[in-house]
C-alpha cells in the first residue's frame, strides 16, 4: 500500500532525507500548529 503513495521511490536515498523533504516536514508541522492555534483562538472568541 505504501508503494502506491511513493513509499518505494526512496530506495536510492535510504540513509536520510533530502533538503526538500526536511523543508516540507517543517512546513507541514508549522501549518498544523498554526491551524490548531487559530482553531482554539476562534473557538474561544466565538464562545465569549
Amino acid at each position: 500500500m505504501g508503494d502506491m503513495f511513493g513509499g518505494g521511490m526512496s530506495s536510492g536515498n535510504v540513509g536520510g532525507s533530502t533538503v526538500v523533504e526536511r523543508n516540507l516536514d517543517r512546513l507541514t508541522v508549522a501549518l498544523a500548529i498554526s491551524f490548531a492555534v487559530t482553531t482554539f483562538v476562534l473557538t474561544w472568541l466565538l464562545a465569549t
